[in-house]
């Protein structure tokens, strides 16, 4: 199920870089790009723990920020695991 997901949302930014992004002007200050990291944040870390940290990263991408080289290293969150294997 979370390979679905995972597809799914990947397709979507796909359908963006290729369709609705040629549109505007390039603009993300960030390298990756966003949608790139996006795609690698999903990848990486899962559609959950990835999403969220896209759309962190969408957020600090604004003229209010200085941009620079931000790969995804590490995820927001780390979620630890009981001893019964449980979250």
């Amino acid at each position: 199920m979370r390979q679905i997901v995972s597809n799914i949302l990947i397709g979507a930014i796909k359908f963006y870089q290729r369709f609705i992004s040629p549109l505007h002007r390039p603009s993300c200050r960030f390298y990756p790009t966003c949608s790139n990291y996006s795609i690698e944040a999903i990848r990486k870390f899962g559609p959950f723990q990835g999403s969220l940290m896209a759309i962190w990263r969408i957020l600090r991408c604004g003229p209010w920020s200085a941009g620079g080289y931000d790969p995804p290293e590490k995820p927001l969150f780390e979620f630890k695991r009981r001893e019964n294997g449980k979250l």
